[in-house]
């Protein structure tokens, strides 16, 4: 990974402890949420479980680096050097990073096992869980409307070009925020590879610097938003049935120990 700027690293890393204390005594909500497909290629526009005053966007991430000034410069020369220095393999992952922002971006981390067309409970409680991670994503880029890199230096070409044509939506990372979400419940399913689950969440986040579409601070930001994402969602007892199908799937399945 590269260097991050001390004092947004630290505000972050103060944040995100906060929010996972803050995340374990969520309160509960009475009505059960609605049916989650396996596959959640348009997520829903809205939360189904968690509470919108609880990711008002402005409260549980700071402000990012304003453009133009040198905080955002240096960050910039960090996505130029990720993007022109990555040799072809490792562009390669970027690019099949950007293109699976779902669950099965943990296959290489899981194995084979990990399919979702044949894990149905688990896909059900993640499909969710991606949901609540691109609202609260989606959300927060509308507050910030920070510039990408690929529209500060034209000479950067995007792993996702031509997929959308707004270029102020770079805060936060859409893709990391669901990865981190999806790495929070994930090891709660398989404890036993909890270090290689998180090492691959960082390394799909950086995978977004490498394709030019995010800076450091946007998945730093993801990171503390997908993780109050996670630990919200698993403090909440609506989900507590569906969290012991997946883990019994899991087991059933051999990604988890017997």
């Amino acid at each position: 990974m590269t260097v991050r700027n001390a004092a947004q690293a630290a505000a972050l890393g103060a944040a995100l402890l906060g929010l996972l204390i803050a995340g374990a005594a969520g309160a509960a909500r009475a009505e059960e949420p609605a049916t989650a497909t396996a596959t959640m290629a348009k997520p829903a526009k809205a939360f189904q479980l968690l509470d919108p005053a609880d990711f008002e966007p402005t409260r549980v991430i700071p402000a990012p680096p304003v453009d133009g000034g040198d905080r955002q410069k240096a960050e910039l020369a960090e996505v130029q050097r990720a993007y022109s220095q990555s040799d072809a393999g490792r562009k390669a992952q970027a690019q099949w990073d950007n293109d699976h922002e779902d669950p099965s971006l943990y296959a290489p981390t899981l194995g084979y096992h990990w399919d979702m067309t044949e894990l149905p409970a688990t896909a059900a409680l993640l499909a969710v869980v991606q949901n609540e991670a691109s609202v609260a994503s989606g959300t927060a880029k509308k507050v910030f409307k920070r510039v990408r890199p690929w529209a500060q230096d034209k000479s950067l070409v995007a792993c996702d070009a031509g997929e959308s044509d707004n270029p102020k939506t770079s805060y936060p990372s859409g893709h990391a925020t669901i990865a981190y979400a999806l790495a929070g419940v994930i090891v709660n399913l398989v404890p036993d590879k909890a270090a290689a689950i998180q090492d691959r969440a960082y390394d799909y986040a950086y995978s977004r610097e490498i394709c030019a579409d995010h800076y450091p601070s946007d998945t730093e930001a993801s990171h503390v938003l997908g993780s109050l994402v996670a630990s919200r969602l698993l403090a909440d007892p609506r989900l507590t049935g569906r969290l012991e199908a997946a883990r019994a799937e899991l087991k059933a399945a051999g990604v988890t120990p017997h």
